[in-house]
């Protein structure tokens, strides 16, 4: 399974250094007031005060508008008030003025990518990787674009100069692998991930290295064992996680597990075994939800003669991938699934206006659930962990909210939920909810939040 289509966040602080701290050359205009209202207005947007933090760059500009992370900073804010064209001007005049700036490098390069601008991300990514030549980081992101963009040969030349800087190379060899056997270098790719399966215990590495050589037709027995030891693992891991002393790291674990079941039951299909297949497959879209497991998950419903359920999975697969400025790599599978529709429905006599659309809202829909009201007609909000295995949740750990509704535990443990485990797993599932009661109300909406950006405290 490929990573999430999704552009970089845009959140303020997503990079590693902050402003302040690149602030690393002299600067002979530098005004220590103009200094102080910039570092407070990038921590007003840290705090989602985007008004208060323009108000405070405004007057900075009025000291010295040439003032090293002016434009950096107004960049982040225009960016947050969806100001996309304004944010790439403002990033620009950092770069320009301070080339050495790499947080307006890797900002830019962001905007470009949200705005669909492969060349320019490109570009920036490369002036990046330029002023920084012994950072990693760079070369990952220009890598990545010219996977997605599906020039393969840059690609894996790229993910060699990263994997030469790195200190834990193996998911980048993971991609170099794939962009070696895309670009046609059978024989080097086939050895890049033959060595993975054959040195690495991390399950994330058996995982992606036995995606990418099954995905090539390459020895899908050999990547079946792999595939299976890395669902293995992971969940032994989910199985000894505790409630009450569950972290991030371990919530971390269900989209690797969910990685996992569908990499095992993709290479189950392509060994003809349809039924062991869709359990795996259908368990790990249940659990992420992500755009390229519904397309597995859709095919092997067709293959299975389900015309009705590939409908269904490939239009909420499809409504997974951005409508606007998705990666070409994405913009294509959109594309196939579509035409998967339109097929199915033609073959099934169904009649249809238009071309076939994506589903945006049903995929949410099925981590949504409508319970009692719990605490009267109140109003309240809450947020809950819950452990759960086929479905039920045999575990409640109140995390924050209103304290009313931590009577709501009885009522998160009769729920039905649309989960499920392969047979015979051990794997046990934790998920972050929220329970959200309106005033009046006789009932309140349970969401499960999305596995990937799951945490403990947001």
């Amino acid at each position: 399974m490929m990573p999430s289509n999704a552009a970089p966040a845009a959140k303020i602080g997503a990079d590693s250094t902050s402003v302040e701290a690149a602030r690393n050359v002299p600067d002979p205009q530098h005004n220590a007031v103009a200094t102080a209202w910039i570092d407070a207005a990038e921590k007003k947007l840290l705090a989602n005060d985007v008004a208060g933090a323009v108000e405070l760059l405004t007057q900075a500009k009025h000291l010295n508008d040439h003032e090293r992370g002016l434009w950096l900073v107004t960049g982040d804010a225009d960016w947050l008030r969806g100001q996309m064209e304004l944010a790439i001007e403002d990033y620009k005049k950092e770069t320009a003025r301070y080339p050495n700036n790499v947080l307006a490098y890797s900002r830019l390069a962001r905007a470009y990518l949200s705005q669909g601008e492969w060349a320019n991300a490109e570009r920036a990514d490369r002036d990046w990787a330029k002023t920084e030549p012994g950072n990693v980081v760079p070369r990952v992101a220009l890598a990545y674009a010219l996977m997605m963009t599906e020039r393969y040969g840059e690609s894996a030349t790229a993910y060699a100069e990263a994997i030469a800087l790195s200190k834990t190379p193996d998911m980048l060899k993971v991609k170099l692998g794939r962009a070696q056997l895309r670009s046609g270098q059978k024989e080097a790719g086939e050895a890049t991930l033959r060595s993975l399966l054959s040195q690495s215990s991390d399950p994330e590495v058996l995982n992606g290295a036995a995606y990418e050589l099954s995905e090539a037709g390459l020895d899908l027995p050999e990547s079946e064992i792999a595939a299976h030891k890395a669902v293995g693992i992971v969940s032994d891991r989910s199985a000894a996680t505790r409630l009450e002393t569950a972290s991030d790291n371990d919530l971390a674990q269900m989209p690797l597990l969910a990685e996992s079941w569908d990499t095992l039951g993709w290479i189950i299909f392509k060994l003809h075994r349809l039924p062991e297949a869709e359990n795996y497959v259908r368990c790990a879209w249940l659990l992420g939800n992500h755009d390229e497991v519904g397309m597995h998950l859709g095919e092997i419903y067709e293959a299975e003669g389900k015309k009705g359920e590939a409908i269904a999975t490939y239009r909420m697969a499809a409504g997974l991938i951005a409508s606007q400025h998705p990666w070409p790599y994405y913009a294509q599978m959109k594309e196939t699934m579509l035409s998967r529709v339109a097929a199915l429905q033609q073959a099934s006599g169904q009649p249809t206006a238009g071309p076939a659309r994506a589903d945006t809202s049903a995929a949410e829909e099925l981590r949504t659930y409508t319970i009692p009201n719990p605490v009267n007609g109140s109003a309240a909000t809450a947020d809950f962990l819950l452990h759960m295995t086929e479905g039920e949740v045999d575990g409640v750990r109140f995390l924050r909210g209103d304290p009313s509704l931590k009577v709501a535990e009885g009522t998160l443990k009769g729920t039905k939920y649309n989960a499920a485990v392969p047979n015979i797993s051990r794997a046990r599932l934790l998920r972050r909810a929220t329970v959200s009661c309106m005033p009046g109300a006789a009932t309140c909406t349970l969401h499960l939040k999305g596995i990937f950006s799951a945490r403990m405290e947001k």
